[in-house]
């Protein structure tokens, strides 16, 4: 149950829920819209799309994109697992993924809230394991997304921290075989990143 100190704390809260409310009505309208079938309405809640990969020679392949402006990627096993490692092989290209998913997911937010962003950087992290049964397993993902901005902008980072990861088309499907982790961090005028935590009100 939420409780309310004062007028500012009332004031705060509802600030809060109109954010949310409308920062989830511009997702939902963010989506790409395609024609339903047999309707002339257009459906943000389904798309499909195709990639072709054309094997280049060995464990390498050409991955080419259903977008028309989209270059194609070379991708290959690394030389520990037969291949030239002149490419990303397919657990890096899942980590990238889940990398840019949520960079565009937080960049739409923070746009939303107009945070002064100057910059902004990820690093994302892979482990590669050997399971029960002796196969090579993506077992886990992290991603450290590096934001720079003045320090007093940090709280309106933090609002973003507490939601954009839900809206992440990618994280959360992935999540649900591989344990994502994600730690934001705000990068101050200094070049020295701190570690942001969501901001919550407070409940009892």
């Amino acid at each position: 149950m939420v409780q309310f100190d004062g007028r500012m704390s009332l004031l705060r809260f509802l600030q809060d829920l109109e954010f949310r409310t409308f920062f989830v009505a511009k997702c939902y309208l963010f989506l790409p819209r395609f024609p339903g079938r047999g309707s002339d309405m257009p459906s943000p809640d389904k798309s499909d799309f195709t990639i072709e990969l054309k094997w280049h020679d060995h464990l390498s392949f050409d991955v080419k994109w259903d977008l028309p402006d989209a270059p194609e990627v070379f991708v290959d096993e690394p030389p520990a697992l037969g291949g030239s490692g002149k490419g990303p092989n397919a657990s890096r290209m899942v980590v990238a993924g889940v990398a840019t998913c949520l960079a565009a997911s937080l960049m739409f937010c923070l746009g939303k809230v107009r945070a002064d962003v100057k910059d902004m950087r990820l690093r994302a992290h892979g482990t590669v394991e050997r399971n029960a049964q002796g196969r090579l397993r993506l077992t886990r993902i992290r991603v450290e997304p590096l934001v720079t901005m003045p320090s007093e902008e940090q709280v309106r980072l933090a609002r973003c921290v507490g939601m954009f990861e839900d809206f992440c088309i990618v994280t959360e499907a992935v999540r649900k075989g591989v344990p994502v982790d994600v730690q934001v961090f705000l990068v101050d005028e200094k070049g020295e990143e701190h570690p942001v935590e969501a901001r919550v009100r407070q409940e009892q």
